[in-house]
């Protein structure tokens, strides 16, 4: 599924939607971030969620630097897809600010990446 365009999702700077499935990503996030450090990683930069079709149902995968790094959260794909088609947008993607967390390693413990989006529900008050 190709989208006709990429739309900007403005957040509120709080990075509160999870994206699922980090785990399988480790080697790409690893590659964009460069390396495990000592303390937890703390990366701003922006990421962007790429519609993809599964068994009939859109979901928005995560992309950082043309890597795929998980999927959108379920709870916030039924909200961006309610949206596009509220608003007959059509195949649209969105672009969000995005942080990568995690990834320490130190004696004896290293922790896994994560990604947290900066993207919320404009409908929630």
């Amino acid at each position: 599924m190709v989208a006709s365009r990429v739309l900007p999702w403005d957040g509120d700077g709080e990075f509160e939607t999870q994206v699922e499935g980090e785990s399988l990503y480790q080697v790409a996030l690893l590659s964009i971030v460069g390396e495990k450090t000592e303390e937890s990683q703390e990366l701003e930069t922006r990421a962007l969620l790429a519609p993809e079709e599964f068994n009939g149902r859109r979901l928005y995968a995560v992309k950082i630097e043309g890597k795929k790094v998980g999927y959108l959260e379920s709870a916030m794909t039924v909200v961006l897809n309610d949206l596009v088609e509220r608003n007959d947008l059509g195949v649209v993607a969105f672009e969000v600010d995005a942080m990568i967390t995690g990834g320490w390693k130190r004696e004896g413990s290293e922790g896994m990446f994560g990604v947290v989006l900066d993207l919320v529900d404009e409908d929630d008050d």
